[in-house]
């Protein structure tokens, strides 16, 4: 007799369990000697965890795939990206291990797949690993925190772009719970567009300190350009060089962040800062030139407010009307 393919929606509701059953198996490792070492290093309180879901996925190559009572489940967790299969084998192993855990929810709630960050700097592999791509997971459709901080965000009507799953934590232990975070990667238009979705009104960026994340910023700057909506206030806010939201906070405290939100800079100064990089301070015609070039991609897709800013800064740096 053929096999008949599971329905998608079934093989989904299945997919959905052996995440869940992942879930809690990780958060009864969060228990284990070296992962209580990297919680306390990270400062992380009981709190965090519980509201986070934090969990711990030991070294073990199937310490997750022995844990599966049903080969069934076992399956359902390797296409939710959990087990994996090598090549020279049909052996199941455990797709994470060694790694702090973050389950990932969709916006409706439900549990989609993990983050996982290495606890120590011997172990091999990236220091972020998510779960691959899936029928449930699709990093270019979700945002860290959105799911735990909705309301609060739809309250106060704004939200806080920040790079990695700790700035997130770290952001909601002192009461700003407005903080999101993409997969790891660019933000996206469809990302944008859910916080739009959200009621978002006033958008801060606040990426990391240094080179990577002023590059980050920038292709989030284009990610937001391309689904900008006039009533999107955004600001960008500058942590200082070698830091993160999550060591900013834990050295300066809430006040250290209000005080950089306080100083953030607007889209269209950072624009035209960008848009002038390397140009003369008294700029020649060629600089002059260079400038409008530079700008017209941003004033193509921007309305309101910030093209108003922009054609005013444009202005007066050109000494054109």
């Amino acid at each position: 007799m053929e096999s008949v393919e599971m329905p998608t929606a079934a093989k989904k509701d299945v997919m959905g369990k052996a995440l869940t059953v992942a879930r809690i198996y990780f958060q009864d490792h969060i228990k284990d000697p070296e992962a209580v070492a990297y919680v306390e290093q990270r400062d992380l309180s009981r709190a965090m965890l519980k509201r986070f879901e934090i969990g711990f996925a030991p070294k073990s190559w199937r310490g997750l795939v022995d844990h599966y009572s049903s080969h069934k489940i076992r399956l359902a967790a390797r296409d939710a990206g959990l087990l994996t299969t090598p090549e020279t084998s049909n052996r199941l192993f455990d797709f994470f291990k060694g790694r702090l855990m973050f389950p990932i929810r969709d916006g409706n709630g439900d549990l989609v797949g993990y983050g996982g960050r290495k606890v120590s700097g011997d172990d091999d592999g990236p220091k972020y690993l998510n779960t691959p791509e899936t029928e449930l997971f699709n990093k270019s459709e979700l945002l860290y925190g959105l799911h735990q901080h909705r309301q609060a965000i739809t309250d106060r009507k704004e939200a806080m772009l920040v790079e990695g799953y700790l700035d997130v934590i770290r952001m909601s232990s002192v009461g700003a719970d407005i903080a999101v975070a993409p997969m790891g990667t660019a933000v996206t238009s469809s990302q944008i567009k859910q916080l739009l979705e959200a009621g978002v009104t006033k958008l801060w960026i606040g990426l990391d300190g240094d080179t990577a994340g002023l590059k980050a910023t920038n292709r989030t700057i284009d990610a937001v350009m391309e689904h900008y909506h006039p009533s999107l206030d955004v600001r960008l806010v500058f942590f200082p060089a070698g830091h993160d939201p999550d060591s900013f906070i834990r050295e300066v405290g809430i006040d250290g962040l209000r005080q950089c939100m306080e100083q953030a800079t607007g889209l269209s100064e950072y624009l035209h800062a960008h848009c002038s990089t390397g140009l003369g301070a008294v700029p020649c015609i060629e600089d002059k030139a260079l400038y409008l070039v530079r700008l017209q991609p941003f004033l193509d897709r921007c309305a309101g407010p910030l093209k108003d800013g922009l054609l005013e800064h444009a202005s007066t740096f050109t000494g054109l009307p």
